[in-house]
């Protein structure tokens, strides 16, 4: 298991809520050090943390846990397609060209 994608993904979505690590382990009762060893992928969180995180991100455990699980890269793809949808169109258009390359290229 990659310890350190489950970490990124938990940094992310902690960022994305706009938190210092002080403040996620003030709001977890958990010591700034041990929210560093987690999101360095040192350390795996007790499950109970883990929940206790995911509640207070508001995030999936999918989402979190989606580059190590099988079915993580399906999220993955919905994920990109979402923020793709976002972009102007003349973005968009470059994107399905590039991805239409790479595909072609690995058939």
């Amino acid at each position: 298991m990659n310890y350190k994608t489950i970490g990124f993904n938990i940094r992310d979505a902690r960022r994305q809520k706009g938190w210092t690590q002080e403040q996620f382990a003030e709001k977890l009762g958990l010591s700034v050090s041990y929210i560093g060893l987690i999101e360095r992928g040192v350390k795996l969180p007790k499950f109970e943390t883990f929940i206790k995180m995911i509640n207070l991100l508001d995030a999936s455990a999918d989402v979190i846990l989606s580059r190590v699980t099988n079915i993580g890269y399906t999220i993955r793809t919905s994920e990109y397609l979402d923020k793709i949808s976002k972009l102007p169109k003349a973005e968009q258009e470059r994107i399905f060209e590039i991805l239409e390359v790479l595909t072609r290229k690995s058939k």
